[in-house]
């Protein structure tokens, strides 16, 4: 049976989400966020249109569990309109001052880590396009990727609309990749550079971090198949990454090693 997650809000985009996800998968569920938004209208909402939605029958019979995280954390950490009694203004970023900056990073980061304990495969959500960004995603906990040039926790480096992005990889890698590594976590780094409204600058500034990384570490990242300007990327790594822990007597082309954080480093910088 196939499963999915809505980031639902109570909104039309969110609804729509919710709509497309009924329409495609076998079971959904939802999830809000109450971060001491000024909108309550859509909170307000979210139970209303979730009723509907499950007194309707192609639909209902496949709408499972809601809940609403509190993360008024974010309220506290947000001086934005969106969350303070101030005016609406446009700020000298050319962004209205609505904007949430990691808003969306750390919903879809709760949302899926539920996801993953629900088994529900598949995390959907809809945002703006202003989220366009350049980003990297590493291994912690003091591991890393042994390259050519040395270990580094980099795995990926990408640039688009980061939670959709994110989707996609959870989708393809990293919920497969979290089950073979056990206990090693995952970390989400995001810049925004430039015009946020240029895709033009990340794609330049995606090709540059490539280019530094290959300098330092001898090769691209990981997991990356397409870098900046340049196409497809030609690297060793075969399509065995998914389990590198799993012994499958498989020869894997990479192996994960301790980095300078972790107390094992200097064992195996003796070899």
């Amino acid at each position: 049976m196939s499963g999915a997650l809505v980031l639902f809000s109570g909104g039309q985009d969110s609804a729509t989400c919710l709509a497309w996800a009924l329409d495609r998968f076998d079971h959904v569920e939802t999830i809000g966020f109450d971060y001491g938004q000024r909108h309550r209208a859509e909170l307000d909402a979210r139970t209303v249109v979730l009723d509907r939605i499950r007194a309707l029958k192609d639909w209902g019979d496949k709408l499972g569990e809601d809940r609403i995280l509190n993360l008024g954390v974010l309220g506290e950490i947000s001086d934005t309109a969106l969350t303070q009694d101030v005016e609406i203004v446009t700020a000298a970023s050319g962004l209205p001052n609505t904007f949430v900056p990691g808003r969306n990073l750390l919903f879809l980061t709760f949302a899926a880590a539920i996801a993953y304990r629900r088994g529900l495969k598949h995390v959907v959500t809809g945002v703006c396009e202003t989220d366009y960004s350049g980003y990297a995603i590493s291994v912690g906990d003091g591991f890393g990727v042994k390259y050519a040039g040395g270990v580094s926790e980099v795995m990926y480096i990408g640039r688009g609309v980061f939670s959709n992005r994110i989707r996609s990889h959870l989708h393809n890698w990293i919920f497969d990749m979290s089950r073979s590594l056990r206990d090693v976590s995952f970390r989400f780094y995001m810049g925004s550079i430039g015009d946020k409204r240029s895709p033009e600058s990340f794609k330049d500034f995606e090709h540059f971090l490539l280019d530094q990384f290959r300098e330092k570490f001898g090769e691209k990242p990981l997991l990356n198949k397409y870098a900046g300007r340049e196409g497809r990327i030609a690297h060793e790594f075969n399509g065995d990454w998914n389990a590198p822990m799993n012994n499958r007597g498989k020869n894997y082309q990479w192996e994960i090693r301790p980095t300078e954080k972790n107390a094992w480093f200097k064992y195996y910088e003796d070899e």
